[in-house]
């Protein structure tokens, strides 16, 4: 089955399908810096294509690589105006100065706008003001992403050592043996643990390693002593040098390929293993998420944003987001107001934030009064407890039979 064709943004332009287009963020809250991008969002009307059809293909959103222009479908749009989403619930109330294009749909919707704010807000408001707090004191735990190396599977494969164990590429190097010269079996009834072989007769072909060296090794250094006793405990040969059997080693690869694991070999008959190796699968997996997302981050971060914060214990941008959402909501609560642009309101307080003008003791503190603040205003609302679900699908209903677009 071919794939499905997707629209992207200038696909939805021409077949007129584009519903509304907005500034949205910072610009809007008058708290962007000169170095601040202009984030833009968008509603447009699901092709028809993609209704009527299976709707697997169907678009719930359009965006760009890094999230800066986002355009939600009309159905989806709806659903999260449902849910109160605060950055969604704004587009309905912001400056129209900020609006570059808007279809007479959302002109009717807009009409209706009050009707969105009821006391479910509240908890989305501060869920996405909670959310703010926890991305701003997990700042530190963002800087160490600088901390995460690739690793390969055998980073994970471990050996009994003492009463604890030992990664098995210590315990080779201690040695003198390479893991391209091993060869895996599993244990039977013991899942990802493996019997380790060793090709001698291939690793001392490769080195040069002469019979008479091997004697030699016994007093030699603590590496090569090791070696010897490896050897003799495993083949139970002195100075006799047996034939190279060709395993195929514990990894593949020794820089990092899509899809590596350890692999087994095929082991000769009547010979014990080195050594009983675990391989720590789980964990693995585990890196290699950790490792994906370190560098989803690295490549979509916003550098300026990632320099001004450095050095400081806050990330000031998501902070200044808490007490915006709970300033907003305290004044919806209150006042029965959504107000966006915070302009000769609390938005020079909010730049201060921005600039690390204050401790993250005193905005903690002062974040905890706010919150009581809601709270006493939550209880004393005249907003209604709901947003009617039957008003809402009528009105999305009445929209798509009176205008008919021409796809």
């Amino acid at each position: 089955m071919s794939e499905f064709f997707k629209y992207t943004f200038q696909d939805i332009r021409n077949k007129g399908l584009l519903l509304y287009e907005y500034i949205r963020g910072s610009q809007t809250y008058s708290t962007n810096l000169s170095t601040s991008d202009i984030d833009k969002g968008g509603v447009f009307l699901e092709p028809i294509n993609q209704i009527i059809g299976l709707g697997d293909d169907f678009q719930e959103e359009i965006s760009d690589e890094k999230h800066d222009i986002v355009w939600f479908s009309l159905k989806k749009y709806f659903n999260l105006l449902l849910k109160s989403n605060p950055n969604i619930l704004e587009s309905l109330f912001i400056d129209n100065e900020f609006v570059i294009y808007e279809h007479p749909i959302i002109t009717e919707l807009k009409q209706n706008k009050q009707q969105f704010l009821t006391q479910e807000c509240f908890n989305s408001f501060i869920g996405y003001s909670v959310a703010q707090i926890k991305k701003a004191k997990g700042y530190n735990k963002l800087c160490n992403w600088e901390e995460v190396k690739r690793k390969l599977p055998i980073d994970f494969c471990y050996v009994p050592h003492n009463q604890g164990s030992i990664c098995i590429t210590k315990w080779l190097n201690d040695r003198n043996l390479k893991q391209e010269y091993c060869g895996l079996i599993s244990i039977p009834n013991m899942p990802n643990c493996f019997g380790v072989y060793y090709d001698w007769g291939k690793h001392i072909q490769d080195n040069g390693i002469k019979s008479c060296d091997l004697l030699l090794y016994q007093n030699g250094n603590n590496q090569e002593q090791k070696f010897y006793e490896t050897y003799q405990n495993n083949t139970g040969l002195l100075d006799t040098i047996p034939e190279p059997i060709g395993y195929r080693g514990i990894i593949k690869n020794t820089e990092f390929v899509q899809g590596d694991d350890v692999r087994g070999s095929s082991i000769v008959k009547d010979v014990k293993p080195i050594v009983i190796m675990t391989y720590n699968k789980d964990a693995f997996s585990q890196h290699c998420k950790r490792y994906k997302q370190y560098n989803d981050w690295l490549n979509n971060r916003n550098e300026n944003r990632y320099i001004s914060n450095y050095g400081y214990n806050y990330d000031s941008k998501n902070m200044m987001h808490c007490f915006r959402l709970i300033n907003m909501g305290i004044e919806i609560a209150k006042y029965g107001k959504c107000i966006v642009n915070r302009k000769n309101i609390d938005a020079d307080f909010l730049l201060k934030i921005r600039n690390h003008e204050f401790t993250y003791e005193y905005l903690i503190n002062n974040l905890e009064n706010k919150k009581l603040i809601l709270d006493e205003c939550i209880k004393n609302t005249s907003l209604p407890e709901k947003l009617d679900y039957e008003y809402v699908n009528g009105l999305l209903l009445d929209i798509r039979k009176k205008y008919q677009l021409n796809f």
